[in-house]
């Protein structure tokens, strides 16, 4: 089960999807909200696939602060994305425990990868 929690809401699946159409929202965010993210990666889903990333959006109105507590276990990516809809990445850490980026307004992605057997993770971040 992985499990979205942050700015007033709560989103629950089997699996995040690894496609950013799909994937879970957590809005538009502001100083101060913070999301947590509890989940598995690694091994075959429940659906027969082979599960090697979770992924959540988020937009930003104002130039802010990201500040993620990592699970070491896993590489962790910041994308942007354009009007257009292509994604370019603005950060990464391959399993380390902390990761703070200055972001622009804009719409963004964080993916969580994992490159061996099954994991269980939790991510959490904070807006300033």
């Amino acid at each position: 089960m992985d499990i979205l929690t942050g700015n007033g809401r709560s989103i629950q699946s089997n699996d995040f999807s690894s496609n950013w159409n799909l994937t879970p929202k957590l809005g538009k965010v502001e100083a101060t909200d913070d999301f947590l993210l509890n989940g598995q990666l690694g091994g075959t889903n429940r659906r027969g696939e082979w599960d090697s990333n979770d992924r959540i959006k988020f937009s930003l109105l104002q130039p802010l602060t990201l500040s993620l507590a990592l699970d070491s276990q896993t590489i962790a990516e910041i994308v942007q994305f354009d009007d257009t809809g292509n994604s370019s990445v603005v950060g990464s850490i391959e399993y380390g425990s902390s990761l703070q980026l200055q972001l622009a307004p804009g719409r963004y992605g964080l993916s969580l990868f994992v490159e061996g057997d099954r994991i269980s993770y939790s991510v959490a971040g904070k807006f300033q």
